[in-house]
């Protein structure tokens, strides 16, 4: 599955107001939801396929899923997020019914390994082009599953982190539009319910626990288009003009844009410096195998002259280090994805 999208800010005193207008826009009332969200971060090195088992038995289109999925992992570490739906009225108005007045409201405890819930890849996206104006990128969604926490421990995969997110959808022909904002636990570190329990996460139904993410509490306006194939070029030039026919209509009201790569980058870059790294060592490996075969035909390469004179000797070169200065290093750097930015953003 492909991804096409475009993205607003919405500030959160302007919500209500964004909902009315996506209403009349839409013509329907929202699709009003809660869901947990998990992310996992993948390892730094050595990664490990999914557990064939996992896969057996399936259906051959589920199949095809779960091996795209394979695919990607074993190719690169990223991070992956698991959602997990809300019982209805378990947040929001009518939540709390059933607390006694003065005394907080106590719920149960919920255990993700137990529950059903919706794998969620996101691919680095494209890079952009004057013929794609609109963010584009790879994604894998696979819902309904149970034991998705010890799938991702089977794979080396670690709990990175754990939120709540309030959604609205609404939908307009083949474009979807989700409003969204992302609440964090208060007290995280100190409060003992949140954590793991035999390695499983688990999470609070009180919505009294959570604050949003985002210090000026905005929201963000997803307008986004899937196509099953990338390669279907007519499919994917009429999601980007229902997108930008989206981007036109409501603009004055909302700044629909492309958000830089680097703010949606789901890459482990503790697995990138380590690819970097490998990739500077091999080249210079290679580039000394080149001077030791020109050596042997009775050539002398410009720095083993300059060792030789030096020394006075033959000059023996020894293989430098990789360092941040190598050649290698532009093609592979990497900026660690910042804990500051709306984790809405990257793993929307």
């Amino acid at each position: 599955m492909h991804e096409l999208f475009l993205t607003a800010a919405v500030p959160g005193e302007h919500v209500k107001e964004a909902l009315k207008i996506l209403q009349g826009l839409c013509a329907m009332p929202p699709a009003h939801k809660y869901q947990r969200v998990l992310t996992y971060e993948g390892p730094n090195a050595q990664l490990v396929p999914i557990p064939a088992a996992r896969v057996q038995n399936r259906r051959p289109q589920d199949r095809e899923v779960w091996n795209e999925l394979n695919k990607q992992l074993v190719r690169q570490s990223h991070y992956i997020t698991l959602t997990f739906a809300t019982e209805k009225g378990e947040f929001g108005i009518g939540a709390d019914v059933g607390a006694v007045e003065g005394q907080a409201f106590e719920k149960p405890v919920i255990d993700f390994e137990e529950a059903r819930g919706t794998l969620h890849f996101y691919d680095y996206p494209d890079p952009p082009h004057p013929s794609r104006p609109v963010n584009s990128r790879l994604v894998i969604h696979i819902p309904d599953e149970p034991k998705l926490p010890s799938l991702l421990r089977s794979i080396k995969y670690t709990h990175h982190s754990q939120s709540l997110r309030e959604i609205y959808n609404f939908y307009r022909d083949n474009v979807t539009f989700t409003l969204s904002r992302e609440l964090q636990r208060k007290q995280q570190q100190q409060d003992g319910v949140i954590g793991t329990e035999g390695s499983v996460p688990q999470a609070s139904s009180d919505i009294r626990d959570y604050i949003p993410f985002d210090g000026e509490n905005k929201w963000v306006l997803k307008a986004s288009v899937e196509v099953t194939d990338e390669k279907e070029g007519p499919l994917v030039q009429r999601g980007i003009e229902e997108l930008l026919k989206v981007q036109s209509d409501l603009a004055g009201l909302y700044e629909f844009s492309i958000l830089d790569r680097a703010v949606l980058d789901t890459r482990v870059p503790a697995f990138l410096e380590q690819l970097r790294r490998s990739q500077v060592y091999c080249t210079t490996l290679f580039l000394e195998g080149g001077a030791e075969r020109r050596a042997e035909n009775g050539e002398r390469t410009g720095d083993q002259t300059a060792s030789a004179v030096a020394h006075g000797d033959g000059g023996t070169k020894m293989a430098p280090q990789p360092t941040a200065d190598s050649k290698m290093a532009p093609l592979w750097q990497h900026q660690a994805p910042s804990k500051a930015l709306n984790p809405s953003f990257r793993y929307l």
